[in-house]
């Protein structure tokens, strides 16, 4: 954690209203479009948290119903904030003798194993596991463990709060009891709690050194518990916590996080200098990000580079004044976007959500008294943090939103979108948010927090697939549409640039083209590039239209884009791949009016460049091909929808492990009792010849099946023999217009899987 500052006694009150009468008088502006594009998806969202450190530790021993209220207003999903993570502090135990911390309250967190020779006492801690019980009973459903210190007897110091003078502080000989150590902790809580840590970790802003105990003198110490562990020291630790958690079974359950360091700068210069066996044992990288972020893409594209998720596990803002006042959640909202915007964080957590009620500041998103009377007051923060954490659940994908100050998520079971967006100035903003990639909609509702607002509902509605909304100054809005629909761009087989074959919707490049594959925010994370004058890559398609996606920068060049060469229709156009900023995935070429047939797009560097570019890179990121009567061809939505499972549907679904192309495959998995399928069904136009093509693959022997039934009538089928791997497989048959189409892939009963991938009915 970041350090916090003592402060001073200060009693208030809640103010708890919530102005719905409030009378806005806008500033007239041009409405601004903001487009959503569910099509380009980044990460998954692990949810929302917070630690319980230290306020677990206090309110935990109330014994009062006020803890369960506080609990309830925290974690519980229908009337609280419907936080999911829980971060709970495995305490080392300061030094009975010592008594810096109880400058305090609850920060001198309990050890388990008070001496060294003394046994576990499991009931040491029981004030912040009693709150950890109950937000797991309020919805809370993942839980990492994580150490500021090592007990005090482990120490050089003999002090849970540091080295005197802030450097290394574990005893040499003591990294394997330390290991010990907290694998026994999160072993007993599996076993006795029934409470599984999905991840560890060892180490809080270790690079620090304001990590400083008691002081040869008998004087000094931190008022919390802090080690500071050098780059090899921390290597060692994170070592040797491996292999006892690898040697006892415990990796099976529960994995390594790190290295928490203060700020983004401070993670990725860390982790830029781990060794390879460090980076492959830390399975998450957390970071807090309480100040620098230059190094934000760099750290991200490490994650990307090295197959890491990313944390925010810890923020706090505080700012002097009413507690009501809108500034820090201003501020904490903008971190918010720049976290999961910016750094394409997966989790994001709040410090302490209940913060001491004394002192005149707005740490925490609730205070209560850590002394004397039981209580506690609600903060604006709570609302602000409400914003987003009541709306934008686990599993939901964050989406395409060209705002900065939104951010979008969308949630592809329950069809929910939900924005969120942040007007951080003086001034109204009218915005206008396009939503036409969705085909319908349910009803749009909005809630928002201001000065005089906290989560008020608002009224808001859709209209042409348009939802025009002003920001009011200082606000934080959320938008809620339910029954969202999108099945992906129906008539779309996205392909990406990796996919390298001679046949069609894939890649053939000529020399000198490098290519990425940690490229965060393209397309899957990689993509190819060249600056080499008349390099080319081609692409060939069925469809009547094409797309182009790629990356444009500062250094980025002309590219010369060529549909059909050496055909009488052949166009060619050139496209300027400058911005002066970095933005992937991004659509540079689009044609939609190609007669109906095959296709090919050419794209070719030129070399040159306008003025404002430092260099004449291109790049190719993906290519989308239009035109098809099936929708959701590649499963690129994430979901079946329009498809639909058969006979055992559950055994039917879409996934990300084995794509032909792009980021998705349609999978199959039969037992020898259940078949099952997947199918489509669709009104063809006229009457004439059909061509079905798709990708298919399966480990079953005696084969699965792809077909076409024409009015209720089987009309083509062909089998899929097992153990091939992906074929491309071509069905043909005659429908006249107005006659209802069903595509079908077909399972029996057999143990084994089947998937199918860029699914082309024309």
């Amino acid at each position: 954690m970041g350090r916090k500052l003592q402060v001073s006694i200060l009693t208030f009150t809640l103010m708890l209203a919530t102005s719905l009468s409030n009378v806005w008088t806008p500033t007239t502006h041009a409405a601004v479009s903001v487009y959503v594009d569910p099509e380009i998806q980044y990460q998954t969202l692990d949810g929302w948290g917070t630690s319980l450190a230290w306020w677990g530790n206090v309110v935990g021993g109330w014994n009062d119903p006020l803890e369960d209220e506080i609990v309830d207003k925290l974690f519980n999903p229908t009337t609280g904030l419907g936080l999911n993570i829980v971060r709970y502090n495995i305490g080392g135990g300061e030094n009975p003798t010592h008594h810096h911390m109880d400058a305090r309250p609850g920060a001198a967190m309990p050890g388990f194993k008070a001496t060294e020779t003394s046994s576990y006492n499991w009931l040491a801690d029981e004030n912040q596991i009693s709150v950890l019980r109950a937000a797991k009973a309020k919805g809370a459903d993942t839980f990492e463990a994580f150490s500021n210190s090592a007990p005090y007897w482990m120490t050089i110091n003999n002090c849970a709060s540091g080295n005197f003078n802030g450097s290394n502080n574990l005893k040499t000989s003591y990294y394997g009891a330390f290991a010990t150590y907290l694998t026994d902790v999160v072993q007993h809580f599996r076993t006795t709690e029934n409470i599984t840590f999905s991840s560890l970790s060892a180490l809080n802003e270790p690079i620090s050194t304001w990590w400083t105990g008691i002081q040869p003198s008998g004087t000094g110490g931190n008022n919390q518990e802090g080690m500071h562990f050098d780059l090899t020291n921390q290597q060692t630790m994170i070592n040797t916590l491996y292999n006892e958690m690898n040697t006892r079974g415990e990796l099976a359950y529960t994995k390594l996080s790190g290295p928490e360091e203060y700020d983004i700068d401070l993670t990725y210069n860390t982790l830029s200098q781990y060794n390879a066996a460090t980076t492959s044992q830390l399975n998450r990288i957390n970071t807090h990000t309480y100040e620098y972020r230059t190094h934000e893409t760099d750290l991200r594209n490490w994650a990307a580079q090295n197959g890491k998720k990313i944390w925010v596990s810890e923020f706090g803002n505080g700012g002097v004044g009413d507690r009501q006042n809108i500034d820090a959640s201003m501020n904490m909202s903008n971190a918010i976007l720049k976290d999961l915007n910016g750094l394409k964080a997966t989790a994001w957590n709040y410090w302490q959500a209940v913060e001491d009620s004394a002192g005149d500041n707005n740490y925490g998103l609730m205070k209560a008294n850590f002394t004397g009377t039981k209580g506690y007051t609600v903060s604006k923060k709570y609302y602000a943090m409400g914003n987003y954490s009541k709306y934008i659940k686990k599993g939901y994908k964050i989406v395409s939103i060209d705002n900065a100050g939104s951010l979008a998520a969308y949630d592809a079971v329950s069809q929910k979108l939900v924005i969120v967006t942040t007007n951080d100035t003086t001034s109204s903003q009218d915005l206008t948010y396009d939503l036409s990639a969705f085909s319908s909609f349910g009803t749009a509702q909005a809630y928002r927090t201001s000065a005089t607002e906290s989560l008020a509902p608002v009224s808001v509605s859709i209209s042409n697939k348009l939802l025009n909304h002003i920001a009011q100054p200082r606000s934080i809005t959320t938008y809620v549409i339910t029954n969202a629909v999108y099945a992906g761009e129906a008539n779309v087989v996205a392909a990406n640039d990796n996919d390298l074959d001679t046949a069609k919707y894939q890649f053939q490049y000529s020399s000198n083209w490098s290519y990425y594959a940690y490229q965060s925010g393209a397309y899957k994370n990689d993509n190819h590039y060249s600056n080499t004058t008349n390099a080319y890559v081609q692409f060939s398609f069925d469809g009547t239209g094409v797309k182009l996606y790629g990356a444009k920068d500062p250094g980025h060049g002309i590219a010369e884009v060529i549909i059909d060469e050496g055909t009488p229709s052949a166009s060619s156009t050139l496209v300027d791949y400058y911005s002066p900023t970095r933005q992937d995935n991004v659509k540079l070429f689009e044609r939609l009016n190609l007669a109906s047939g095959t296709h090919t797009l050419k794209v070719k560097v030129t070399g040159t460049k306008n003025t404002l570019a430092t260099s004449a890179y291109i790049t190719v990121d993906k290519v989308e091909a239009v035109s098809n009567l099936l929708g959701n061809a590649g499963f690129e939505s994430g979901g079946l929808s329009p498809w639909a499972g058969e006979w055992n549907p559950s055994l039917a679904g879409v996934e990300s492990y084995y794509p032909k192309s792009g980021a998705y495959d349609a999978y199959l998995h039969p037992t020898s009792s259940l078949d099952v399928a997947i199918y489509q069904t669709v009104t063809v136009p006229a009457t004439r010849t059909y061509t079905l093509t798709a990708y298919a693959a399966t480990n079953i022997v005696s084969g699965v099946q792809l077909g076409a039934d024409v009015n209720g009538t089987q009309a083509a089928a062909k089998y899929i023999t097992g153990n091939t791997g992906y074929g491309y497989y071509t069905l043909t048959f005659n429908a006249n217009a107005g006659q209802t189409v069903k595509i079908w892939y077909y399972a029996n009963r057999t143990n084994g899987w089947a998937v199918l991938d860029q699914v082309v009915l024309k």
